[in-house]
């Protein structure tokens, strides 16, 4: 799981980078709020077992992020 979001967390970063250094709106910044509901439910799983007050805000967050990003497309 820590790998699925440190893979998440580095594609984010390479769009974000690539859309800041090319000042390119293209199709690829239609994901980056996929990506970052993605990578939240993954710490939200994660944090489960150790904070459970703390997973469900992760949980809560990758919705709405889930939300816009099905939205956007």
């Amino acid at each position: 799981m820590k790998i699925l979001t440190v893979f998440l967390a580095i594609t984010l970063i390479a769009i974000s980078t690539y859309g800041l250094i090319t000042g390119d709106r293209g199709p690829f910044m239609l994901y980056i709020p996929l990506i970052a509901g993605l990578m939240f439910i993954t710490v939200g799983i994660r944090e489960y077992p150790k904070q459970k007050s703390s997973a469900f805000t992760y949980f809560v967050f990758s919705a709405l992020l889930l939300m816009v990003g099905v939205y956007n497309l």
